[in-house]
């Protein structure tokens, strides 16, 4: 198995402690549920001395990963655990976990119970609002009622990156390119060098023929990646839906014409230098050379 950072790390061997923490801390930082569960109850089992810290935190994450998973049984035993150590103290963390139980459970009303309960008091808690938005949604079948559901919390809370984005692909799977957009762009407020919310944003403009708006995102790709595909073959799109189509004259000194022919001797550069041979990959340069006698 491979670390983060090329540190190869081996496999599990009998008492190798050190081993298996890295690869417990290796699953949590890529968020592969089965193998938290997996090496946090080998940890478990085999680190005798345990720091308390630690301890408790490897419960919790075994916990949530079981919950991920849907695995009753373990659910319930490091719900316990935890249980058995804080209930004393009654605190915001032990009881949304509990809310989450309550969900996979069926319980939707008491998991909304605490949500609410807890959202009163926290009103900017990012998690309990996006845990109460996901029970209310799991509820509702009419599509125009979730959308009203999202745009209502977003009134309220509008830095929720995850309820902008998930308006942005509803409106994007109802053809509502201009809603979409505007949620997209409102997601580039809080996170202006985004690829992926970049090109999403190049792209639907594209779509609904907005070139020039469409071309800058793309440059933008291309400025904060200079190899990025998707953006290169935005540019040279773009550029082959405005001239080509239109039959209009190609000028060597317009602006636009001069990108379109670096992306594309970017672009034929990057596939002639891929060591990888893949069934569509000279297809892909003789169009590039047939769009470049185009943009000559």
């Amino acid at each position: 198995m491979k670390m983060g950072g090329g540190n190869k790390v081996g496999l599990y061997k009998g008492n190798d402690i050190a081993t298996l923490e890295k690869q417990y801390e290796h699953s949590l930082e890529h968020n592969i549920q089965e193998l938290i569960v997996y090496f946090g109850m080998k940890l478990k089992k085999e680190k005798k001395r345990m720091d308390e810290l630690f301890k408790w935190a490897l419960y919790e994450n075994i916990l949530k990963a079981a919950m991920e998973l849907n695995l009753c049984e373990y659910i319930d035993i490091y719900y316990n655990k935890l249980k058995e150590k804080f209930s004393m103290l009654n605190g915001k963390k032990l009881n949304m976990l509990k809310g989450m139980i309550y969900e996979i459970k069926d319980k939707k009303k008491e998991a909304l119970d605490i949500y609410k309960h807890y959202l009163n008091k926290f009103p900017c808690d990012v998690t309990i609002r996006a845990r109460i938005i996901s029970l209310k949604k799991s509820e509702e079948k009419d599509k125009n009622k979730i959308i009203q559901l999202l745009n209502d919390n977003l009134k309220e809370f509008p830095v929720d990156i995850e309820s902008w984005h998930e308006l942005g692909e509803i409106y994007l799977s109802e053809c509502l390119y201009n809603y979409s957009i505007y949620c997209f762009e409102e997601i580039l407020l809080h996170k202006p060098t985004n690829l992926y919310y970049i090109l999403t944003c190049a792209e639907i403009h594209y779509t609904i023929n907005q070139f020039e708006m469409s071309s800058k995102y793309f440059c933008l790709a291309i400025k904060l990646q200079s190899n990025n595909l998707r953006g290169l073959w935005g540019v040279v799109m773009v550029n082959v839906a405005r001239y080509s189509q239109k039959g209009q004259k190609i000028s060597n000194d317009n602006v636009d014409i001069i990108l379109t022919r670096k992306c594309l001797d970017r672009l034929d550069n990057l596939y002639n230098k891929m060591k990888i041979s893949f069934i569509y990959k000279n297809t892909i340069i003789n169009y590039l050379n047939e769009l470049k006698d185009i943009f000559k």
